[in-house]
């Protein structure tokens, strides 16, 4: 049997994934990151632990319902930002992955997509001539949506 997960195993490594400050989880703002953040924490507090909803809450300071409110819009928002979705997979398979599963793959962008992230890396190679770093970077993305591309 697995040592069970705490909120605050949670909350150091949501804040640390997603660039947040564990006071910022906790503490009241309402700026779209840290908001986003502290949802994606919620989430994972409800996924992860056997806690309910009352009690997590309590935990950030906040009503059950706005811990059900945080869920849902994780959930929805899941849906549609693959970036957001790859990354409570990869946080969850951190806490309870035994090697024998992996996170869930995400599929590849639709081609319309795929050919707009080409643009967009062709675009900001045209803008990064006086920086060395961003352009081997952004070269080395574009090679990558090629080679991704011909596979």
């Amino acid at each position: 049997m697995t040592a069970a997960i705490s909120i605050e195993e949670i909350v150091a490594a949501v804040g640390h994934s997603f660039g947040v400050r564990e006071s910022e989880l906790m503490g009241r703002s309402r700026l779209g990151p840290v908001a986003r953040a502290r949802q994606a924490a919620m989430w994972l507090a409800v996924k992860l632990t056997r806690l309910p909803y009352q009690a997590i809450g309590e935990t950030f300071e906040r009503d059950r319902t706005t811990v059900r409110h945080a869920f849902e819009a994780i959930e929805a928002a899941m849906a549609s930002d693959a970036w957001l979705a790859q990354r409570l997979d990869d946080l969850r398979y951190g806490f309870v992955g035994d090697g024998d599963h992996a996170p869930t793959p995400r599929p590849l962008p639709s081609p319309a997509a795929f050919s707009r992230g080409v643009e967009l890396v062709e675009l900001a190679l045209a803008y990064a001539p006086r920086c060395p770093a961003a352009r081997d970077c952004l070269t080395a993305a574009l090679g990558h949506f090629s080679a991704v591309g011909r596979a």
